[in-house]
């Protein structure tokens, strides 16, 4: 590097060893164990030449771990180190899943003529600022991430604790540790210097973020992006604005969604086959057979187990439906007649929990949620059993009207499928932190507009549409302790009488995009 540190890197490739195109992954997870072997090994058989290269501070390589601080001058290095290799043909493809897929952004953001393909995975160009969501704090990502930097090296065996979800127990000392401020501490044993950082600047217009956020620079980038995406990652919708990136600026990045959370072992073989065939498409005759469409569109269809093509993201042709909640806990296509507000209590002493979703944690995706709506602080609005299919593909958006007593309130609203037998599985969700007026506006109502995650699911005639109303997921997100304090010093929660309002003058809903013909069914990719 330009400041005389050495960054180590593994090279893997085919016989006869030759100059050939590179495909680069840099990575703070190591450079051998299943990476090595995911991508490494496996792209090295299709003919591929692959270099896997620790990012500064991990695994051997020098300096310091300051995350996404140093990647776009690395990789801007790197790229002058492999210029200088006689194994190197001038021709580079980048891929890797989630902060690989950040710092493949990070490379694009320069000056990077050689590059010839990207296959960003579960990732997204501002990785960091998805922890600040609509001014949500990713507790429990932003914890169980600086946990596994903090033992892969030391102790890698906990590594699989972590991803398996046998580790929640140990991550609850610092999920629920208040302030959040020491939750670091109490975890780890000591600071975590990125932790600390997100919580000082809690903003995503904070001057902290503008070095590390590359979403200014995708727009720029020319050459063929295949991006690979989950319905249940945490990174899918700052995936998908990427994706609309590239597409406003007249490019024809290929899409695949499937039905995967973050860390699904099914993705990593669809991100080798997504970069077999973007190699094939860039490089010719050095990479094994393979096919691109460039521009295509490959997803899953959740609830019928199939995947469609589309000529884009999201297919053409969707219809808004609204459906109002109602009083008795209905859902309906029709405006809800006069009734009174769903209240409820939120107390952060015992806060809603995360069922399923978006997780870096076991538990991940579609799971049932019945024990979580037969809790009294989650109202529940459910549809009338359908009498044909009805397909969504697309963003899910609410409108919800909401009071509150307390200073700071927080909305959580989930869209699940009943199946015929009672399960409830979740579909798409979101949550919004909701302004609150000072003094006796305070408990006004409030219109308060979502958009949940983009999803594609079809529900099946028999089956019924359920919308969650709460205030809380926690530890997904740090629970909102009312008190209007800042979230890294505040000790103490105060009790929150919140209500949903269903009536002609507030009319609460959400509104699916809805296919009357969707695209044809295709082969899962």
């Amino acid at each position: 590097m330009a400041d005389g540190v050495v960054l180590l890197a593994d090279r893997w490739a085919p016989e006869p060893d030759e100059p050939r195109p590179v495909v680069l992954l840099r990575s703070p997870y190591g450079r051998s164990g299943l990476l090595g072997i995911a991508n490494g090994a496996a792209l090295a058989r299709t003919g591929l030449q692959v270099v896997i290269q620790s990012v500064r501070g991990t695994f051997g390589s020098g300096g310091t771990w300051e995350p996404m601080r140093n990647e776009a001058a690395d990789a801007a290095a790197t790229l002058t180190w492999l210029r200088e290799q006689a194994f190197f043909d001038g021709r580079l493809l980048t891929t890797g899943p989630s902060y690989l897929g950040y710092t493949q952004w990070a490379l694009a953001a320069g000056e990077a003529a050689e590059l010839v393909g990207m296959v960003p995975t579960v990732t997204e160009s501002d990785l960091g600022l998805s922890l600040l969501a609509a001014g949500q704090f990713g507790l429990e990502t932003s914890l169980a991430w600086a946990l596994l930097l903090d033992v892969q090296e030391r102790r890698p065996l906990e590594v699989l604790a972590l991803t398996s979800g046998l580790a929640r127990r140990w991550l609850r000392r610092g999920m629920d540790h208040l302030p959040l401020g020491e939750a670091d501490r109490a975890l780890l044993g000591h600071e975590d210097s990125f932790y600390q950082a997100s919580l000082a600047h809690d903003r995503p217009d904070d001057p902290y973020w503008a070095t590390l956020d590359h979403t200014a620079s995708v727009a720029r980038v020319g050459v063929p992006v295949h991006f690979v995406a989950g319905w249940y990652d945490l990174f899918l919708t700052g995936e998908l604005a990427d994706y609309e990136r590239l597409r406003a600026a007249g490019h024809a990045p290929s899409l695949t969604i499937g039905p995967w959370s973050h860390t699904s072992p099914a993705l990593s073989g669809a991100a080798a086959r997504a970069t077999v065939s973007l190699a094939t498409a860039c490089l010719g005759s050095h990479a094994a057979a393979g096919t691109s469409e460039a521009g295509q569109v490959t997803y899953y269809v959740l609830g019928r187990d199939l995947w469609r093509r589309s000529a884009g993201w999201p297919p053409e042709g969707a219809e808004p439906l609204s459906l109002y909640l109602w009083p008795g806990s209905a859902l309906s296509e029709a405006p809800p007649p006069p009734s009174t507000p769903d209240r409820y209590r939120y107390d952060p002493e015992a806060p809603t929990p995360a069922v399923g979703g978006p997780s870096l944690m076991g538990g991940a995706g579609a799971v049932d949620n019945r024990r979580l709506e037969a809790r009294p602080d989650v109202c529940t609005y459910t549809s009338t059993p359908l009498s044909e299919p009805l397909e969504v593909a697309g963003v899910v958006r609410a409108r919800i009207w909401f009071t509150s007593d307390a200073p700071s309130a927080d909305l959580f609203v989930r869209l699940c499928r009943v199946e015929r037998r009672g399960r409830s599985v979740n579909v798409c969700d979101a949550a919004v932190s909701v302004p609150r007026p000072p003094g006796p506006d305070r408990e006004l109502p409030v219109l308060v507009e979502l958009a949940l995650s983009s999803t594609a699911c079809a529900f099946m005639p028999g089956e019924r549409i359920r919308v969650q109303v709460s205030s809380g997921a926690h530890p997904r997100f740090a629970r909102n302790l009312g008190t209007g304090e800042p979230r890294s010093t505040a000790r103490h929660g105060r009790v929150a009488n919140q209500a949903v309002l269903h009536d002609p003058a507030h009319p609460s809903s959400i509104t699916l995009p809805v296919l009357d013909a969707p695209p044809p069914v295709t082969t899962p990719p």
